[in-house]
């Protein structure tokens, strides 16, 4: 909730590589936030124990989720989400070598992805986006 004090630790980390962060943010950003690592053969042991136990195919970003929820929340009685950040279609050479199989194409996705990339390269000047974004809403 203190953006000059995250701009000033951001400068910080540009201008140094790292920063330190004193005793009493520490402790709170510790009570807020947990985190774990998954490797690749942990993505897709987790993708393939997932399809196996659910019939429910997930993406490797999802896995890697699904795989820190399970290493960081052990109380079943407590329910956890786990969002889905992207149609296994997307990653079919790993979603194959985990589970055997390439996913189906949804037709949507098949037509994104075969469409016209398009963007617009912008200067990092917040009033800019801004007048952008007002600009082609609804385009």
């Amino acid at each position: 909730g203190d953006s000059e004090q995250v701009t000033a630790l951001m400068t910080q980390f540009r201008e140094t590589g790292s920063f330190a962060l004193d005793r009493a943010l520490t402790t709170r950003a510790q009570a807020d936030f947990t985190a774990a690592r998954c490797s690749e053969d942990d993505t897709l042991t987790t993708m393939r124990e997932c399809y196996a136990a659910t019939g429910y195919l997930i993406d490797p970003h999802t896995a890697v989720g699904l795989h820190a929820a399970q290493q960081q929340h052990k109380d079943p009685a407590i329910p956890v989400v786990i969002p889905a950040t992207a149609h296994p279609a997307k990653f079919p050479a790993a979603v194959k070598q985990a589970v055997g199989f390439e996913p189906s194409v949804p037709e949507r996705l098949a037509a994104a992805l075969a469409g016209e990339e398009r963007f617009t390269v912008l200067p990092k000047d917040l009033d800019h986006v801004k007048n952008f974004v007002k600009e082609h809403a609804g385009k």
